[in-house]
């Protein structure tokens, strides 16, 4: 105001708005790292989200009205108000001191992985590029294009409100639970392929939540495994894609068997209906005891492994024999499909 210049005016106006989104950040960042807790079992990482919403809107609101002020002097223009040297050095040393705000601002946050301080470290870098437009309005004026200081300021105005539209985009997006960058999907999904014992990546969705990737997979396995092997392989699926990325990625991984997640499948009966049928059979056919029921579950039908301990060579061909036996007995059970038995091989002693 005292040099004159409506463009210094409009800079001025926006690191003002600057000062107020940082402490705005600064809040946003605080409660946004608290734990989880039972009303927010996902985080607080959201607000920081909502916040940078605030700050577009915020910046929109600021660019709309330092862009009408311009406009009315540019229209109104008169040579008497031209801006005084002083003008031109401070404009160099607002260009000198956002671009330093810039960079330190930008590795602080790729250090700790925040969006929201990334989003801040590029609005410092605006606000050198207007300050260069201010700088380059002022020598312009004072060298006698007086209108020059009122068009920078429009600029300047213009660079402000598009700042402030992407942080609202960016915000919205995430809100509303886009997912992530495609390029980042893809990476995501060939590191779980290439997981030892992954057969199929299925249902790979994500989101946002502030710096953090929300992710949930669907992965194919062989439906002959046992499910600690299963749940090994989703531990797996879980390191390899953190370790993959540089961003925080919270991933949960849901395993399923081949066909198990087909329509027919789901009208399989569970283990009490399928081992009521063998136990009522087997009791009638065979005085040899299985320890051990296995199910495998297939697309329309459920194979099933009985498991023996062996006394004795006789034992084996009795149940090959029961086995048989009990595979007509269950012929007209459709969802019954192959029946094998497994012996456990029992140490004996040499004095015996």
């Amino acid at each position: 105001m005292v040099g004159n210049s409506q463009a210094l005016v409009a800079d001025g106006v926006h690191s003002l708005s600057d000062l107020v989104s940082d402490g705005l950040v600064i809040w946003a960042v605080k409660y946004g790292a608290q734990e989880a807790d039972p009303e927010h079992p996902y985080g607080h990482e959201r607000i920081q989200t909502l916040a940078t919403v605030l700050l577009g809107v915020g910046l929109v609101i600021v660019a709309i009205g330092l862009g009408k002020e311009a406009i009315e002097r540019l229209l109104s223009y008169t040579d008497s108000a031209l801006p005084g040297a002083l003008t031109l050095v401070v404009a160099a040393f607002s260009i000198a001191s956002k671009e330093w705000i810039y960079h330190y601002t930008m590795r602080v946050a790729r250090k700790v992985k925040s969006s929201l301080l990334e989003a801040n470290a590029w609005h410092s870098r605006t606000d050198a590029l207007s300050s260069i437009v201010v700088f380059v309005g002022i020598a312009g004026s004072l060298i006698g294009f007086g209108y020059l200081d009122s068009v920078a300021a429009i600029v300047v105005a213009a660079m402000v409100m598009k700042v402030g539209g992407g942080f609202i985009v960016v915000g919205v997006r995430e809100l509303i639970d886009t997912g992530a960058d495609l390029a980042n999907v893809e990476k995501m999904r060939q590191t779980m392929e290439s997981v030892e014992g992954v057969e199929k990546v299925e249902q790979f969705r994500t989101r946002m939540m502030g710096p953090t990737i929300l992710a949930d997979v669907n992965i194919q396995v062989s439906p002959d495994i046992s499910v600690s092997e299963g749940h090994r392989i989703s531990e797996e699926v879980e390191h390899a894609v953190a370790a993959s990325s540089t961003q925080n990625i919270d991933i949960t991984v849901h395993v399923n068997s081949e066909f198990t997640h087909t329509d027919e499948s789901k009208t399989l009966p569970l283990r009490s209906k399928v081992e009521a049928e063998i136990v009522t059979h087997w009791t009638h056919i065979s005085n040899v005891p299985f320890y051990q029921l296995g199910l495998h579950y297939r697309e329309s039908q459920i194979d099933i492994d009985l498991y023996f301990a062996q006394e004795g060579s006789r034992d084996i061909t009795n149940v090959s024999d029961s086995i048989q036996e009990l595979k007509k007995k269950l012929n007209d059970k459709n969802y019954i499909g192959e029946i094998e038995a497994f012996f456990r091989v029992r140490e004996v002693s040499r004095d015996r």
